[in-house]
């Protein structure tokens, strides 16, 4: 129905304007186009517009120039000796706070995307009266007809838009001259990207917002808006003109806030799920840390007990062949074999903890316990590098950040950000309705003739039945809500009271496994001396005994104190939330409004 038509599209390189010019040349039309300079897009799109066997021209022409625009319709009459439709998309946004906006980003804004539409409207209309015939179509958009925060500017040139097409229509209406506006909904276009989507193409708050007031439950694409393009261009709607055709699948305007007041509760309670699920991450680390800590701690006591068998069963069979030389008595052996088996009582012990706590530790990681063998440190071996000092240096802030702080501060966030959005329910509802299409008078025979309806109604609903359910809704969430409030504050104190016990329990721990350290090395020292001087007949055996097993005691005390501190350090850990609160945040969260801005053309 476009074929052998003439268009001339403003701003068409890439976005909405590109998909126009594919769909009206796919359709048998010569496209013109404009852009602010000839680059790799316009190459391409000339490429595109050709190979359906039509012809494609650009010019590089700024559509807020008055004298540009007329130069670039003359240019185009010149080419193609006739211009049937006109599409108005050059647009630009400069976002900001009005507090912020200062006048530059004003002006700029209401010259490409409305004056624009008066220069190219000026320009081709004495063109299109000459025809007899022609089609105008100018993009405004949803946020022309309910406003946008952070957009004042722009939402001015869009309802300026259609206020400047309603009149055009009146003025050429009889010059077979048709004037309508499209205002699409929320599209990812280069020039809103930046206000849509974080660096890592995750979506912005403001977009999760816009989002969730779409049914359709996404962004629009482009090309959704083009089967009302081509039914605007074409002889199908030769009889609709002054309409606005709204195309945003369904968007609804928040006027009290109410969902946006659910969107900040559903968005709190995600992140507190996020942290939800970073307190189980960190319970997980802290048990497999211990677990760890505990296997070698047994593994050591193995070793151990394994050296000190093998050492008391020389010294036993040193006194076994001295009492068959008759230069012992029986109680000495005796004496001699009971401190082997002793030892060797523990080791059973000793070697089924080990075993359990590697098997404990293989199931929290999810490995064999093969695996785990052959990746082991030397934890107990080594002296931990930690400074106890550190401790005291701690921000009050950490306090804050612990997995299950923040989300009992998230959940009340929630709660609270509900009583708004139910408090919404009380104030009318507003419900925008539209229709677009044709009607046939059969009431009369005279007319027999199909006419097109354009009809709107803004419908205002009060709760005046439901009354008393909603103020009960907003009772029971305010309760809900401190209820949240008393949880937050137990979680607060219990995070003081974990981190305080924490550090008393890593510095009593501490000076534990230093003194410790030191008796063990005293008696094993002791015990060194005693086996020399019981070698050389100055003490008895019992003597050695005694020397021998308190320094049993003391190893074993030693390796219990350096699991006790690492464990209190893990604590520690744990108490502070370990590390792992960086990462709470939702991608675009508290982000700023920012602003898309063209790149000017590069000579």
């Amino acid at each position: 129905m476009l074929q052998n038509k003439t268009a001339l599209i403003t701003g068409a390189s890439r976005g909405i304007g590109r998909a126009i010019a594919q769909l009206y040349a796919k359709n048998g039309c010569h496209v013109a186009f404009t852009d602010l300079c000839h680059d790799e897009n316009v190459v391409s799109l000339i490429q595109e517009i050709e190979s359906h066997g039509v012809k494609a021209h650009f010019i590089a022409s700024n559509a807020a120039d008055f004298e540009a625009a007329h130069a670039v319709v003359e240019e185009v009459v010149n080419i193609f000796g006739k211009l049937d439709i006109l599409v108005c998309n050059a647009g630009i946004t400069r976002d900001t706070l009005l507090m912020r906006m200062n006048e530059q980003q004003w002006d700029s804004v209401l010259e490409v995307n409305l004056k624009s539409v008066f220069n190219y409207c000026h320009a081709a209309t004495p063109q299109m009266m000459r025809q007899r015939s022609g089609r105008i179509i100018a993009m405004s958009s949803v946020v022309g007809i309910g406003g946008n925060a952070g957009q004042a500017n722009y939402a001015a040139s869009k309802a300026g838009i259609i206020g400047f097409i309603k009149s055009l229509s009146k003025e050429l209406g009889s010059r077979n001259i048709r004037a309508n506006a499209i205002a699409p909904g929320f599209i990812l276009t280069d020039q809103n990207r930046s206000l849509l989507t974080n660096p890592d193409g995750s979506l912005t708050p403001r977009a999760q917002t816009i989002i969730a007031h779409t049914p359709f439950g996404r962004f629009l694409e482009p090309e959704e808006l083009l089967g009302t393009l081509h039914w605007l261009a074409s002889d199908a709607s030769k009889a609709v003109t002054g309409t606005v055709a709204v195309v945003d699948g369904g968007f609804e305007i928040d006027i009290w806030g109410g969902q946006r007041r659910l969107i900040e509760s559903n968005y709190a309670m995600l992140k507190a799920a996020g942290a939800n699920l970073d307190n189980v991450k960190l319970v997980l680390i802290s048990e497999v840390a211990l677990k760890y800590i505990y296997w070698r701690l047994y593994q050591k006591l193995v070793e151990d007990t394994k050296i000190n068998i093998e050492n008391q069963t020389q010294i036993y069979e040193t006194i076994k062949s001295k009492y068959l030389a008759g230069l012992v008595d029986e109680l000495t052996l005796n004496q001699a074999e009971s401190l082997v088996k002793s030892s060797k009582q523990k080791l059973p012990s000793f070697v089924l903890s080990e075993k359990n706590m590697l098997n404990a530790l293989a199931l929290l990681i999810g490995v064999l316990p093969s695996e785990i063998i052959n990746k082991q440190s030397t934890i107990l071996e080594n002296e931990p590098n930690f400074d106890i000092n550190s401790l005291y240096d701690i921000s009050a802030n950490i306090v804050q950040t612990r997995p299950d702080v923040y989300s009992a501060e998230q959940q009340l966030i929630a709660q609270n950000a509900l009583i708004g959005n139910k408090m919404s329910n009380l104030l009318p509802s507003l419900s925008l309705q539209s229709f677009l299409g044709y009607q046939n008078n059969t009431l009369s025979p005279i007319i027999a003739k199909d006419y097109n309806m354009y009809s709107s109604n803004v419908q205002t609903l009060l709760p005046l039945f439901h009354w008393g359910k909603i103020v009960n809704d907003i009772k029971l969430q305010q309760s809900v809500t401190k209820e949240a409030l008393s949880s937050y504050q137990s979680a607060l104190l219990q995070a003081v009271v974990d981190i305080s016990n924490a550090i008393a329990s890593v510095e009593q721990n501490s000076k534990n496994a230093k003194l410790t350290n030191e008796n063990f090395i005293l008696y094993q020292n002791i015990a060194d001396l005693s086996k020399r001087k019981y070698d050389s007949g100055l003490i008895a055996f019992s003597d050695l005994l005694d020397a021998q097993n308190n320094k049993i005691s003391a190893q074993i005390a030693k390796n219990q104190a350096k699991a006790n501190m690492l464990e209190g350090i893990i604590s520690f850990y744990k108490s502070v939330g370990g590390g792992l609160s960086a990462n709470y945040s939702v991608p675009g969260d508290r982000k700023a409004l920012t602003t898309s801005v063209r790149e000017p053309c590069k000579d």
